[in-house]
């Protein structure tokens, strides 16, 4: 589950960061040396490999400010799949409701950083 690290904007976010998984995903299927403690794993494909290697000939194109920052590993899919059922197998286990935490909201920490009025803004 991928996660946001805050503390490139201050030092002080670090458990603002670690608690900041909400809903993307994504599989993994090939050797990856780019993540660095900042997901989390929670699960692997038993079943249906075969999809998961047609999602990853998916053609993708680069995002619209790859040339401003650089970045040409971030793509969009051109014609983007969607999950249409998706089964988590718990071996009988129930594991009940997870314990939820309130999402951090940068927008309005960085306001309150920086003195500012979010009203004055627009929002």
């Amino acid at each position: 589950m991928a996660r946001s690290d805050y503390t490139s904007y201050s030092s002080t976010l670090k458990e603002e960061s670690y608690n900041s998984g909400s809903s993307q995903f994504f599989i993994m299927t090939k050797a990856n040396t780019s993540l660095n403690g900042y997901y989390t794993s929670f699960g692997k494909v038993i079943e249906g490999l075969d999809v998961v290697h047609k999602l990853e000939e998916v053609e993708v194109k680069a995002a619209d400010n790859s040339e401003e920052t650089g970045n040409t590993e971030v793509s969009t899919p051109v014609n983007a799949p969607k999950i249409t059922s998706i089964r988590v197998e718990t071996y009988g286990v129930d594991y009940g409701l997870p314990e939820t935490l309130t999402p951090f909201d940068y927008t309005s920490w960085f306001y309150k950083q920086y003195g500012l009025d979010s009203n004055a803004l627009g929002e």
